[in-house]
């Protein structure tokens, strides 16, 4: 077999690290209480019917001074999006889950590389990301078209690349990656979108019994395992 190479969201390879990274913890800064207060308000009130004044007011600082953090709310909805991304990036994804499909491919394994998840210490915040971007795409050009490359089709080339690599060491049954690589995005999407009824500490419906068990079932009925 060849030696797997780990995948970003991209579809490059890139260096493996071993596992999930941790978020540095540490001191809060005054960027991001901004941060952590915007968050806040664009997800129960909406982006555009948030000003600044009010962003500074749950940062608990002076109105004034929230612009020598950040110049408009526009770059504050660009952090947001960065941040999110950067940690999608990062760890969404396990770099270790696509090292153990060298060891011998199964559906859990293939699953495992597909999985994501919200960081432990700040799943909350996460969760008011995602219903921020899943929410203003309707509403606002800049955040549709990140939803467009950063969740659609980076994921897409993500699980293309697993798929290909399975493939081309003849591991399973000829498949159409591209095919499956949308089915499994459309999944995401649809799981992320009904995020959008529910974005307290309680998960509008269980990830474990909601999208796993969809995503089990496509993998199942889509890709077939060689004998190894």
């Amino acid at each position: 077999m060849k030696t797997y190479q780990n995948y970003s969201r991209s579809g490059a390879p890139k260096t493996a690290v071993g596992g999930r990274n941790k978020r540095k913890q540490g001191k809060k800064d005054t960027k991001t209480e901004i941060l952590n207060g915007a968050i806040n308000l664009f997800s129960r009130k909406g982006y555009t019917e948030t000003s600044m004044r009010e962003i500074a007011l749950e940062a608990d600082i002076q109105p004034g001074s929230i612009y020598n953090h950040f110049k408009s709310k526009q770059e504050i909805l660009d952090y947001i999006l960065d941040t999110y991304s950067a940690y999608v990036e990062e760890n969404a994804y396990s770099n270790s889950a696509v090292e153990k499909l060298k060891e011998g491919v199964t559906l859990d394994k293939i699953l495992e590389c597909m999985s994501i998840s919200f960081p432990e210490n700040d799943s909350g915040n996460f969760r008011k990301m995602l219903y921020i971007i899943l929410h203003e795409q309707h509403r606002i050009d800049a955040v549709r078209q990140y939803v467009i490359e950063k969740f659609i089709f980076q994921n897409e080339r993500y699980v293309k690349g697993i798929v290909d690599m399975l493939l081309e060491d003849d591991l399973i049954e000829p498949v159409d990656s591209d095919a499956v690589a949308k089915l499994h995005v459309a999944t995401l999407y649809f799981w992320s979108n009904a995020n959008l009824f529910g974005i307290d500490d309680t998960p509008s419906f269980s990830y474990k019994n909601g999208m796993a068990g969809i995503l089990r079932f496509l993998f199942s009925e889509t890709i077939r395992i060689k004998a190894q």
